[in-house]
């Protein structure tokens, strides 16, 4: 009773500072810092979970989670723990779902963006009818460990539940056919940030709304737990080679969202899709879910036109 208070004042709190006003967003990792300007849209009047429940019937969803494990083992480690868990909320949300997990199968640099393009490409591959699929992008390193908005957002709606309010980077969600008319993300971003920074300035060009009702700024653990793991090791080390070149091609790629889903030509020859199980050491159950793996940077390369942007940058 006593965490559900503290949810409440917390909304109310997030209504009462962004209503009636479009946001404008810090973006802090960069060392000249800058504002996006981006459409929000607060609901004077949250919807009930029969009402959410009711909006999602008929509707699958897909939650898609970019991975590679690093040389301690410490992203297997979450997965680990991530797997069962997810399965068991969301059975509890009575949301009909599946979990994909996409893994870059190379040692270059990590390409977060480009691994959930691939996922939804393989979506929509699968499905006959996308019109009733809408999608959740969901870090492995973060679990819900109260009842929140895992339900189907509103068209033109994407419902960001977990992260920083400069970008769209955590746990979100939308309609399939709204990540379609954005163009899914940009494939250039290669190693750490930028890709959730150009994500959001996407989704304010096409005129799509960032719906934070639920949200839970990363860290202020009211909703959502951080599965263990330091953030400024090994796996920051390792990507924050590509820090400075994304952010050169956030500052110039000028809002464009010419590069996305739609360069994954023949994105089939990349994969090797993997039926896969994992034992909740709790209780002993096991939990299966599709594992692609992606040939990720070989891909990228096949991409002349990102591949060729994002080599001029290197010189």
């Amino acid at each position: 009773m006593h965490i559900k208070v503290i949810l409440l004042m917390y909304y109310y709190n997030n209504i009462l500072i962004m209503s009636n006003k479009n946001l404008l967003c810090v973006e802090d990792n960069a060392d000249n810092k800058k504002l996006t300007d981006v459409n929000i849209q607060i609901e004077e009047k949250p919807k009930s979970q029969e009402e959410l429940m009711k909006q999602t019937d008929g509707y699958k969803l897909y939650l898609i989670v970019p991975y590679r494990d690093n040389n301690n083992g410490e992203r297997k480690k979450q997965l680990v723990q991530f797997i069962p868990h997810m399965n068991k909320y969301l059975k509890a949300l009575k949301i009909n779902y599946e979990i994909i997990v996409v893994e870059q199968d190379d040692d270059e640099l990590f390409n977060r963006g480009l691994l959930f393009n691939f996922g939804v490409k393989y979506i929509n591959q699968k499905e006959l009818n996308i019109n009733k699929i809408f999608l959740c992008f969901h870090d492995v390193d973060i679990i819900p460990i109260e009842e929140t908005n895992y339900y189907k957002p509103d068209n033109n709606m994407v419902n960001h539940l977990y992260g920083y309010r400069f970008s769209l980077g955590g746990i979100i969600l939308c309609n399939f056919e709204d990540y379609i008319k954005i163009n899914g993300f940009s494939n250039m971003y290669c190693g750490w940030g930028y890709e959730d920074n150009d994500l959001q300035r996407r989704v304010s060009s096409k005129n799509l709304n960032i719906n934070r009702n639920f949200f839970c700024e990363r860290h202020d653990e009211y909703c959502f737990k951080e599965l263990d793991l330091d953030k400024y090791s090994s796996l920051k080390k390792m990507s924050e080679k590509g820090t400075k070149i994304n952010q050169k091609i956030f500052e110039e790629n000028n809002n464009s969202t010419l590069d996305g889903i739609n360069k994954l030509n023949d994105f089939e020859k990349y994969i090797n899709i993997q039926k896969t199980l994992i034992t909740d050491p709790k209780d002993n159950n096991e939990y299966e879910f599709n594992m692609i793996k992606c040939q990720v940077t070989s891909c990228f390369k096949a991409m002349p036109s990102a591949y060729s942007l994002r080599s001029a940058h290197l010189r």
